[in-house]
């Protein structure tokens, strides 16, 4: 077991719509675990829908994560937010990664410069440390299906809210 857990108020997730109203905590890095990260918005719909910008958003994600030092190993656009399963070298790499992409979709989505894009993301964004072995790829297979889902590849299902999801 990971020496974070061993004070009982750490918890291993952070943001999402439960950080709402709550005072601002250390968010919890692990760089020897994974993390997955969902970014959501819900004023990503119509003409600001994150599919139409998909292969933009790809893009940014491989040039940012190989800038930050994070590595992928799934990633999930959907119309209105973004999963990806991730693992940084360093916890200034990954507050970085998680400073700066969001930041560039937003740009990218509402076609605005840097500090003019506005209020695009809902909420802080949300990540879970991911233990590895079953806790991985049970994350690794939920944002694969999310993904097989967005394609229309399988018939969505719908599942009990995540922590991170409304």
């Amino acid at each position: 077991m990971s020496r974070l857990f061993v004070d009982e108020k750490r918890v291993p997730h952070h943001g999402g719509m439960h950080a709402q109203g709550k005072r601002k905590t250390r968010r919890p890095i692990d760089r020897k675990q994974a993390l997955h990260v969902i970014f959501r918005s819900s004023k990503a719909k119509g003409r600001l829908s994150l599919h139409r910008f998909r292969q933009a958003i790809a893009t940014l994600l491989q040039l940012q994560s190989k800038r930050w030092g994070i590595r992928c190993y799934e990633v999930s656009i959907n119309s209105n937010h973004i999963h990806l399963l991730i693992k940084g070298r360093d916890r200034l790499g990954i507050q970085n990664f998680l400073r700066v992409f969001p930041g560039r979709v937003a740009q990218i989505v509402m076609r605005t410069r840097k500090g003019l894009a506005g209020k695009f993301w809902d909420h802080l964004v949300f990540t879970r440390i991911v233990a590895w072995g079953r806790d991985f790829f049970g994350a690794k297979a939920y944002v694969f299906q999310n993904e097989l889902e967005t394609r229309g590849l399988i018939p969505y299902r719908a599942r009990a809210p995540a922590l991170g999801n409304p």
